[in-house]
């Protein structure tokens, strides 16, 4: 059987290492047709990459403090709500980034 704390757990293979931020992630999404994946933290970015490869899309600043929330719309792949510790959400819409930076993945949407 696997030994409790094993570094390599049977089946499990690290695909990407999402890189970036410079303080303690608070929220992570998935983009809805599993395309995306955003992260907010408390250095007040929130960054998008591609899950496929960790390929980096976009980093979305604006708020003061940190980041504390994102997701991405359900009826829009591209487009995704960040809260924050400065009292405001945003929404922001992230196809241009997507396209110019990561269109090997997320051109054939």
């Amino acid at each position: 059987g696997a030994r409790h704390g094993s570094a390599r757990p049977r089946g499990a293979v690290l695909v990407a290492t999402l890189r970036g931020h410079a303080g303690y992630i608070s929220d992570v999404a998935v983009s809805h047709d599993n395309v995306l994946v955003a992260a907010a933290a408390q250095d007040g970015d929130c960054r998008v990459w591609t899950i496929r490869d960790g390929t980096p899309v976009a980093v979305l600043r604006g708020h003061g403090g940190g980041c504390n929330m994102v997701e991405f719309c359900p009826t829009c792949p591209y487009r995704l709500i960040t809260t924050a510790a400065d009292g405001f959400a945003r929404v922001w819409d992230v196809r241009e980034a997507a396209l110019k930076r990561a269109y090997h993945v997320v051109g054939h949407r």
